[in-house]
């Protein structure tokens, strides 16, 4: 009696379980059924004019979404009143940038950084209105390039340069561009607040396959910083503020002695030309170097560049198809007090370096896509970068690979995975640098994902305990041999004040959090011990999930970084 009540019970149970399914669909699916639509997100606000606050119309609002995320990008001008509204957002994370003549472009971050932008993440059906952006007013510098007898030089480049951190050390970085009227007059405008370098070079046209008589020795002018320097260790910085217009910065360009490099290039494949090109080696120089191009044939591979002032230089020649392999040809020149001449540049197959991608458990970590880049760490002619994205197998190769040091660095490594070690033949990378500088070692790059990768996450406060919204969060290595660009980790607060770092490499980290910071400072080891009591040491191993609230580094603390 007991067993047949229990079997009732149970078809009873079944037979409401069925009809509940029968009525919801969604319970039970039709095979092959489309799963519902996520809501749809807005986004709006107003842009005004940070030292006024008066609105801005024709600004263009740009919301991109973050890697990871959705594949669309959006975009509204705002109206007279400077408002806009950007409706049927699909949900996700993504930076909101703003975009208006006249006004330096700015991301929106809540607590007015210029540095950094906070990520908005919007849940499916969310709404974030009221958003406010404030716009800076363009600086705008102005002035003249004279020779030394003070006349006005047509056609010279003018560059505008500012100090950057890259991998810990503080460079400089091209920011602007102008070229001189027929009065030497130069206009450099769209310039945020800062202190800024200026320095010019005439430019030179190209010379197609052209051997040109020189007799005796040349003058022309070297590339000089403002006011009228060899270097920049002894130029003078302009300083702009906000909507600020400086004049008067006239740059008197030095007067050298100039001469000729020429030579052959060699093994030209039958049928093809070699575009050869000079550059300056210099870390700064390098962009102001106007490119100078010339084609040297098979007929006899002649090539000669004229009018070039002392310094350090490379010739190159781009690769060239082959048939089958690319050839190519680079070699340093150093251009003293004499004509260089009988330079050999002879065409050698570019190299080309084998590398696996492999897993512990390749189904969690499936090699394939991941990509591999190597970046060149001096500046070459035609950019030295090597990158290829691995196939079902893990296997690809890297080609165009220059004889110079590279750092690693890996893009769509899969998610929820971290690169635990890479060898070269038999021999460790820890540090993620590779020097070729003496050749390719034989053997492959073997690389290692790995899962688990650590994730941490968290809010960050403020003086007042409050959520602070549009942090920088960073996370460096402990261990100053281990601080290789790969390893350190950023990210920003959202509108909630938090943040969420994963894929992380598991090991020990500090960890900060700043209002307002140079992009990269956070690299250089000088600037960390300024902060080393504000850092949150971690210890990270596989398969942490930490949650660490950080509290924020003022702006007021960070101000005179730079």
């Amino acid at each position: 009696m007991r067993a047949q009540s229990s079997y009732s019970c149970a078809l009873l149970i079944l037979f409401v379980l069925s009809s509940a399914r029968a009525q919801n669909p969604a319970a039970n699916p039709t095979p092959g059924a489309q799963t519902p639509p996520k809501e749809k997100c807005t986004v709006s606000g107003t842009v005004v004019a940070a030292t006024t606050g008066a609105p801005l119309g024709k600004a263009v609002a740009n919301l991109r979404p973050l890697q990871g995320g959705s594949d669309t990008s959006y975009a509204i001008t705002t109206g007279a009143d400077g408002k806009f509204s950007i409706t049927g957002i699909e949900p996700g994370k993504y930076v909101l940038t703003i975009d208006r003549n006249g006004f330096v472009s700015q991301p929106y971050n809540a607590t007015g950084s210029r540095h950094q932008a906070e990520t908005l993440y919007l849940q499916p059906g969310q709404s974030l209105n009221d958003l406010k952006v404030k716009l800076l007013a363009q600086a705008v510098i102005v002035g003249r390039v004279l020779d030394t007898d003070g006349e006005p030089l047509p056609n010279v480049q003018v560059q505008c340069q500012r100090p950057i951190f890259n991998s810990g050390e503080r460079t400089m970085s091209p920011v602007s561009f102008a070229s001189t009227n027929d009065l030497g007059e130069f206009r450099i405008f769209n310039l945020p607040p800062g202190k800024y370098y200026l320095s010019a070079r005439r430019q030179q046209g190209p010379v197609m396959s052209q051997h040109v008589v020189m007799e005796g020795p040349k003058r022309d002018y070297a590339p000089t910083y403002y006011p009228s320097a060899a270097d920049i260790a002894t130029a003078s910085p302009v300083t702009v503020s906000a909507g600020q217009t400086v004049r008067g910065i006239d740059i008197t360009l030095l007067a050298v002695s100039a001469y000729r490099v020429s030579g052959y290039v060699k093994n030209i494949p039958s049928g093809k030309s070699a575009f050869i090109q000079l550059a300056h080696a210099g870390e700064n120089l390098y962009f102001l170097e106007a490119a100078r191009f010339q084609m040297a044939r098979s007929r006899d591979g002649y090539f000669e560049f004229t009018g070039i002032t002392p310094g350090y230089y490379i010739v190159s020649t781009q690769p060239i198809d082959s048939g089958g392999a690319r050839v190519a040809a680079t070699q340093p020149v150093s251009v003293e007090d004499k004509d260089v001449s009988n330079l050999d540049l002879t065409l050698t197959p570019v190299p080309t370096l084998s590398a696996e991608i492999g897993s512990p458990d390749p189904t969690a970590c499936p090699p394939k896509n991941t990509t591999l880049v190597l970046q060149p760490k001096v500046r070459l002619p035609y950019g030295g970068w090597a990158q290829g994205n691995a196939d079902d197998n893990g296997q690809l190769k890297l080609d165009g690979v220059a004889l110079v040091p590279y750092s690693i660095n890996f893009f769509t490594v899969p998610d929820g995975c971290y690169v635990a070690s890479i060898r070269l033949g038999d021999d460790a990378v820890a540090d993620g640098q590779l020097d070729f500088s003496q050749g390719i070692p034989a053997g492959q790059l073997a690389v290692t994902i790995s899962p688990r990768a650590p994730t941490v996450s968290g809010t960050v406060k403020d003086a007042n305990d409050s959520p602070a919204v549009g942090i920088r969060v960073v996370l460096v290595p402990s261990d100053p041999a281990q601080r290789w660009s790969v390893l350190f980790h950023t990210t920003s607060t959202d509108q909630n004040g938090s943040y969420s770092i994963k894929n992380l490499t598991p090991g020990n980290y500090q960890a900060y959090a700043w209002e307002d910071i140079p992009p990269g400072a956070w690299q250089d080891p000088d600037i960390l011990k300024q902060f080393s009591a504000k850092a949150v040491t971690l210890n990270l191993k596989p398969g942490d999930n930490v949650n660490q609230d950080l509290t924020v580094v003022p702006a007021s603390e960070t101000k005179d970084i730079e």
